[in-house]
């Protein structure tokens, strides 16, 4: 019964349920009736054929013409242009104005009674409504065109033809412009149908659009890098072991069929170990952009799912890497000046001459808990040494910190840098953290005291931004180091797991590298001024995907 209805060749590829709502779309049965036509969904191919279209005509073509008026309103150089409209109003009682995108370009089309009437294309001007009122934001359209200009001068295109509709919109798009706080209604919806199919809204309120940012900021980090001689690669997602860093993985599992081993998986946590094989293996400078697991909980900063930018260069001390990543930045603050915080941009670029401010680790803890540098090295060497974390709580009772009697000594340490973090790094600047202690730094080389790693973590407004190391290439104090870990773990999911294959494979020779990681995610708030990574993420985080 549904082979007499117009839409049933459609219809018949979605699920039953869907069948019965395109079926009574009333929509959908009113353009039909307009447009005199049962396809409101046509292939491009049939209607090239049909009208005899060669190619489709970009809109940049059309904006960057410039010629006089006399040979804009030409009526025969006609041409066909398709896109989405964007916006509708009315102009008085014989005209229609829209606004027209394709490829992230717009144009006013511009559909005027008087003129088409002498063309003959409408019995009357009710049949002229009937056709350019029935278009609605949302609708793609094919239309045939010429170029014309409007009173201000701008390039505008009119009509020769009724429109054709290519797709048409059928669910009500959200007029942002009524909502105060885009967060809570990004959270609730759809993210990217709310961000693009009410553009125009977006527009008027100056909202970055963090698709185009970060396909713009990729595309400047692998230019930097191009231009540097690396190499980008790519490493595996899954493995038995996720490795890498300390964080809890998300286990899946292989069909039984395809595997003669345990069928159980990891999720990558960090593709770092296998960055530093690919060093070992004689590429000597390379890095990954690319998506990263960590099961874990979602908050403003964090997503289980996120991306990172991974690089290694043989023959590179810390010294290298913080040279790296203050041009790096620099690059893609001088890129992205039109968007950039404005104070921050002066503090980084024009005050600091593009570098980094510097907050040493145990140099701010020695003043902080008032010992001397000397002494407190001496504390912490014998701790780390013999996993005892009673002087360094001694130490701290004094400064009237307390602390739980059995926090694990990596814990420990963790809150004290976290507590420098808080204090010494919340400016609106870029600062980093140096020489972190040894104990949980373990995949960095330490200084000859064991005591301090040689490693910096970016920081801006207290955010992290960018983690990068001397990495340790020795075989045996790295498995140590890694034995020490597993030894101290409060949750055994949150300790990087030990890897015996990746201490073997440094024996073949791990030359001096350094490597710098940088959270794509974060810096993408940055550049967007957003305070929270489901705004800047195509469909929001893990939770607002779950509901799509």
């Amino acid at each position: 019964m549904y082979k007499n209805n117009p839409f049933f060749h459609y219809a018949r590829r979605l699920k039953k349920s869907t069948i019965i709502n395109v079926r009574n779309n009333s929509r959908l049965q009113a353009l039909s009736d307009i447009h005199k036509t049962n396809d409101l969904y046509p292939s491009l191919t049939t209607l090239k054929q049909k009208y005899n279209i060669k190619e489709g005509v970009n809109l940049f073509n059309i904006n960057e013409v410039n010629v006089i008026k006399k040979e804009l309103d030409n009526h025969e150089d006609t041409f066909w242009v398709m896109g989405k409209i964007m916006n509708k109003r009315d102009a008085g009682k014989k005209a229609y104005f829209y606004r027209l995108q394709q490829d992230n370009l717009e144009i006013d089309f511009v559909a005027h009674w008087t003129r088409l009437a002498n063309m003959n294309l409408f019995k009357d001007i009710q049949e002229f409504h009937e056709h350019f009122n029935s278009l609605k934001v949302g609708d793609h359209i094919m239309i045939h065109v010429y170029k014309s200009v409007n009173k201000r001068g701008t390039v505008i295109i009119r009509p020769v033809d009724s429109p054709c509709i290519l797709v048409p919109r059928l669910k009500d798009t959200i007029d942002v412009s009524q909502h105060k706080d885009l967060s809570q209604l990004s959270s609730r919806t759809n993210k990217v149908l709310i961000s693009l199919s009410t553009k125009e809204h977006l527009k008027h309120r100056q909202v970055i659009d963090p698709i185009i940012i970060r396909s713009k900021l990729y595309r400047v980090i692998r230019s930097f890098l191009d231009q540097k001689n690396f190499l980008e690669v790519e490493t595996p997602l899954l493995n038995l072991k996720s490795g890498g860093a300390n964080a809890n993985p998300f286990v899946t599992t292989q069909g039984k069929e395809s595997t003669k081993t345990d069928g159980s998986l990891q999720l990558r946590i960090a593709p770092e170990l296998w960055l530093k094989k690919l060093i070992i293996a004689g590429y000597d400078r390379i890095y990954e952009l690319g998506k990263n697991f960590r099961n874990e909980g979602v908050d403003n900063t964090h997503n289980p799912e996120f991306s990172s930018l991974e690089i290694y260069q043989k023959y590179n001390d810390l010294e290298d890497m913080i040279v790296l990543g203050e041009t790096l930045l620099k690059e893609i603050f001088l890129t992205f000046k039109d968007i950039t915080d404005e104070s921050l941009y002066n503090n980084f670029i024009v005050k600091n001459n593009g570098k980094f401010k510097r907050v040493d680790c145990i140099d701010q803890l020695s003043k902080d808990l008032n010992v001397e540098v000397n002494e407190l090295i001496q504390i912490l060497e014998h701790s780390f040494k013999h996993n005892d974390n009673s002087q360094i709580l001694n130490l701290l009772s004094k400064c009237n910190k307390t602390y739980p009697g059995n926090i694990s000594l990596q814990k420990l340490m963790t809150s004290l840098i976290d507590d420098l973090e808080k204090k010494y790094c919340s400016a609106n600047e870029p600062i980093i953290l140096i020489n972190h202690p040894s104990i949980i730094s373990p995949l960095a080389k330490h200084d000859l005291t064991n005591t301090r790693a040689f490693r910096y973590e970016l920081f801006i407004n207290g955010v992290e931004y960018m983690n990068a190391y001397e990495e340790q290439n020795d075989p045996f104090l790295q498995r140590e180091a890694l034995v020490q870990q597993q030894s101290m773990k409060d949750n055994p999911d949150e300790i990087m797991s030990m890897d015996d294959k990746y201490c073997e494979t440094m024996k073949f020779g791990l030359g001096p590298t350094g490597g710098l990681g940088v959270g794509i995610d974060r810096l993408m708030m940055l550049l967007c001024k957003e305070h929270s990574i489901d705004s800047i993420l195509s469909f929001g985080n893990i939770e607002n995907v779950k509901k799509q």
